[in-house]
């Protein structure tokens, strides 16, 4: 009797896959802890990187839907480059004039790729959200950058890295990123 084949090698891919990501995120921790000074910004750090706390889940399952051409654009950065150009993206007067729209019709209007405004407009990620006004514009950009780490291949190379350090080391943004999480 022959033994029972192991595992494939598309089933091993995504504990491979689990693997790369943990030690990518362990590297950006460890590289964001080393350049952060303030208590505030190394404890909005922890609540980023918990185990099985929100931005962790939503990078997971931005992961999961990312499309193939943003994991190899700007040399893997793609995915960075693109939660950049949101985040600095996002004007007040523009989030003004479609505060009353749906919120992924309007994610859409503002030039989210269509993955991350089925994502962003879920139940599990902001809760429920009818428009885009009840979800203010500097908490969907403070959750944006705070994501990068979380996603980012290699965190000291990234394009978006400086705009992730002010955010970490702004007491006020740092606060925020412990409210959305609390949320």
């Amino acid at each position: 009797m022959a033994d029972a084949p192991g595992p494939s090698e598309q089933q091993r891919a995504p504990t491979r896959r689990r693997q790369r990501v943990a030690q990518r995120r362990e590297r950006a921790k460890r590289a964001l802890r080393r350049r952060l000074s303030t208590r505030v910004g190394g404890e909005a750090l922890d609540v980023t990187f918990a185990a099985d706390g929100f931005h962790v889940r939503l990078a997971d399952r931005i992961l999961a839907r990312l499309p193939w051409h943003l994991r190899i654009r700007h040399r893997g950065h793609g995915l960075c480059v693109s939660l950049h150009d949101l985040t600095t993206g996002l004007e007040l007067s523009r989030f003004a004039k479609l505060a009353q729209l749906p919120l992924h019709e309007a994610l859409l209007r503002l030039r989210f790729p269509r993955f991350l405004a089925d994502l962003l407009t879920g139940p599990e990620t902001f809760g429920d959200k009818p428009i885009l006004g009840a979800l203010p514009a500097h908490d969907l950009a403070t959750t944006l950058t705070a994501v990068i780490p979380l996603t980012c291949p290699e965190l000291e190379r990234c394009p978006a890295h400086g705009d992730v350090l002010k955010t970490y080391h702004s007491d006020f943004l740092a606060g925020r990123i412990r409210a959305i999480a609390a949320t």
